[in-house]
C-alpha cells in the first residue's frame, strides 16, 4: 500500500469516528429530553406551563352567608400560548389567608378541566369550622381574605394565585337569622362613660354591614363630641344578595354619656331600660344645683353662729360667761352653790328637747365665737341673710325642675307598656383607665348602672377602649371583675385613631360586638316571654 493510500484510509476512519460521536451525542441529548418530559409528565408540571397560566375573574359568589355556610368562589383561567395542560398532579387549593376559621379545600385540576373544557366559571367553596353559635361568635381568627391557588408537581409549585377579599356585609344573613322569630323591633341600648366612643361604636356597627359607610364619624382620641340627648336610629344594612340597602327591625339608642354628675338617680337608669327617654341633661342640672344647695347650706350653718351670737340676750350671755368662768376651777363651797344657782337661771333659756349638756356646749361655743369675732358680726349677719335668699332661690329652682321632670316622665310612662317597648340588649362602652379607678365617682356610677341592667334581667356586653396594657386578655379579666360581668361578655373596641378610613379589622370587631349583643337581646326577649306566660 502506497503512502497516499494509507493517508486516504486514515481520513476515512476519522470521518467514521466523527459521525459516530455526533450520533452518540444526539442520542444522549434526545434521551435526556425524553427523561425530562417523562418526569415532568409523571411527577410535576414544567415551569413553561406555570408561566403561561393565571386566574382571572375571581370573585365571591354574590350572596349572603351565615357563619356555618361554605363560602363559594367562582373563577376562570386564562392560557397564554397553545400548549395543552396535561399535568394530572395539579390541584386547586382554597384556604384562609390567616387564622383557622375555615378549612382548606382542594379540588383535582384534571377533574375540573374535564367538566369545564373552556376553563370558565369554575366553582369551589370552603367550609367554615363549625362554631357553637349559642355561646356567641368569636371572630378573632376570622380572615380578611381567602387565597385561591393552582399548585402542581410533587413540590406543589404555585402556578397561579389570587387573593379574594372578604367583607362583613356578606354576613348580614346572620343578623336576619337572629331576629326572624321576633315579631317586633329589637331595641339595643349603647351607653357608657362620656368620651369613651359610644357614638363611634354605633357608627362602626353601621359601617360593618354597610359598604357605603366609608369613614368613622368620630374617633376615640377626641372627647369634644358628646351626645346631649337620647337618640334612636333605625338600623340599615347592605343586603349582599340583592345588592341593596335594607332597613331591618332593629333600633339602636345612643344616650348621654355617664359622668360623675349624672345617672345618680336609680330611677333614671330603670326608666331608660324600660324604653323611656329620661332627660339626663335636666337631671344633671338638678344634681349640680343640689350640690350647690348643699354647699350653701353648710356655709349658712357656719354663719348661723354669728347670727345666734347677735340674737343672744344680754342676760343669757352674762349668766353663761359667769358659769363658764366659775366651772373652770371651782375652789370654794360658795362657788359651787353659785354655779348651781347660775345653772337654774340658765334653764329658762334651754329648749325643752335639749338636755343640759348639749345646751351648754352649743351656747358656750356661741359666747366664745362672739368674743373672738365681735368686730365682724354685723358683716357676717348680712352675708348670712344674702346666702339665705340664694339658698331659698336654688331650692325653688330644684323643685320646679323636679316637678317638670316628673310630669315629663309620667307622660312617657303611659305608652311604655309591653315587651316591645323595652330595651332588649345593652352595650356599655368604657375606658380602661376609668374601670381601674375604683374609688372614683365615675366608676361607681358606671358600676351601679351595670348592676341595674343585670337586675332588670340583662346580660350586658362591655366594650373597652383606650387600653392601658397590650395584654388584652388581662384587661378583659380586670374589667369583668370590676364591673361584675362574665369575661366572655367583655370586648376590646378598636377604632381608627390614626386614619378615619373604613377598615376590615374595625368592621370585624364591631360586627362581633353587635352580633353578640343581638344574641343577648334575643335571649332576653325569650326569657321575658316565658315569664309572662
Amino acid at each position: 500500500m502506497t503512502l497516499q493510500d494509507k493517508q486516504q484510509q486514515q481520513k476515512e476512519e476519522k470521518s467514521i469516528d466523527c459521525v459516530g460521536s455526533c450520533f452518540l451525542i444526539a442520542f444522549l441529548v434526545g434521551f435526556v429530553q425524553i427523561c425530562i418530559w417523562f418526569f415532568s409528565f409523571t411527577f410535576g408540571s414544567s415551569s413553561l406551563i406555570c408561566s403561561q397560566l393565571h386566574f382571572y375573574n375571581v370573585q365571591v359568589i354574590p350572596k349572603s352567608y351565615r357563619f356555618q355556610d361554605p363560602i363559594g368562589i367562582i373563577f376562570s383561567l386564562e392560557l397564554n400560548g397553545q400548549e395543552k395542560l396535561v399535568d394530572k398532579s395539579c390541584e386547586f387549593v382554597l384556604s384562609a389567608s390567616v387564622g383557622g376559621f375555615y378549612t382548606t379545600k382542594k379540588i383535582s385540576f384534571q377533574s375540573v378541566i374535564n367538566s369545564n373544557p373552556e376553563l370558565k366559571n369554575f366553582k369551589i367553596d370552603i367550609q367554615p369550622i363549625m362554631l357553637n353559635l349559642e355561646q356567641g361568635v368569636d371572630l378573632s381568627n376570622f380572615p380578611n381574605s381567602l387565597i385561591l391557588k393552582l399548585v402542581c408537581g410533587g413540590s406543589k409549585q404555585s402556578c397561579a394565585e389570587s387573593v379574594v377579599p372578604l367583607s362583613m356585609e356578606m354576613f348580614t344573613s346572620e343578623i336576619l337569622h337572629e331576629i326572624k322569630d321576633i315579631n317586633h323591633t329589637v331595641n339595643l341600648l349603647v351607653t357608657g362613660e362620656v368620651g369613651s366612643g359610644k357614638s363611634t361604636t354605633i357608627n362602626s356597627f353601621f359601617s360593618a354591614v354597610h359598604p357605603s359607610t366609608q369613614t368613622i364619624a368620630m374617633t376615640l382620641d377626641s372627647t369634644r363630641h358628646v351626645s346631649t340627648d337620647v337618640s334612636r336610629f333605625k338600623f340599615e344594612m347592605f343586603d349582599y344578595a340583592t345588592k341593596k340597602e335594607v332597613i331591618v327591625p332593629i333600633t339602636i339608642t345612643d344616650t348621654v354619656g355617664v359622668s360623675s354628675s349624672n345617672y345618680n338617680v336609680k330611677e333614671s337608669a330603670e326608666f331608660l331600660l324600660k324604653g323611656g327617654k329620661p332627660n339626663i341633661m335636666a337631671e344633671e342640672q338638678i344634681f349640680k344645683k343640689q350640690l350647690d344647695y348643699d354647699t350653701l347650706k353648710n356655709e349658712l350653718q357656719m354663719l348661723s353662729v354669728a347670727v345666734q351670737a347677735i340674737k343672744m340676750s344680754v342676760e343669757e350671755e352674762s349668766l353663761l360667761t359667769k358659769y363658764i368662768n366659775l366651772t373652770k376651777s371651782p375652789t370654794r363651797k360658795a362657788e359651787a352653790e353659785e354655779i348651781q344657782e347660775l345653772k337654774l337661771s340658765l334653764l329658762k333659756f334651754k329648749d325643752d328637747d335639749l338636755d343640759w349638756k348639749t345646751y351648754f356646749e352649743r351656747r358656750s361655743e356661741i359666747v366664745n365665737y362672739k368674743l373672738a369675732n365681735f368686730s365682724t358680726l354685723k358683716e357676717k349677719e348680712q352675708l348670712f341673710n344674702k346666702k339665705s335668699k340664694e339658698l331659698n332661690d336654688i331650692g325653688n329652682e330644684i323643685k320646679v325642675m323636679s316637678d317638670s321632670l316628673s310630669k315629663e316622665r309620667h307622660a312617657q310612662r303611659v305608652s311604655l307598656t309591653g315587651l316591645e317597648k323595652q330595651v332588649h340588649g345593652v352595650v356599655f362602652i368604657v375606658t380602661h383607665a376609668t374601670i381601674q379607678s375604683t374609688s372614683s365617682e365615675l366608676y361607681k356610677n358606671l358600676k351601679a348602672f351595670v348592676l341595674r341592667s343585670i337586675e332588670a334581667g340583662h346580660v350586658p356586653i362591655v366594650g373597652v377602649t383606650k387600653l392601658q396594657s397590650t395584654n388584652v386578655d388581662e384587661v378583659r379579666k380586670e374589667v369583668a371583675t370590676n364591673l361584675g360581668v362574665p369575661v366572655n361578655n367583655v370586648y376590646e373596641i378598636k377604632a381608627n385613631l390614626q386614619n378615619r378610613n373604613k377598615t376590615f379589622e374595625v368592621d370585624k370587631r364591631s360586627y362581633e360586638v353587635f352580633l353578640n349583643v343581638l344574641r343577648r337581646a334575643k335571649q332576653f326577649i325569650k326569657k321575658k316571654r316565658i315569664a309572662d306566660q
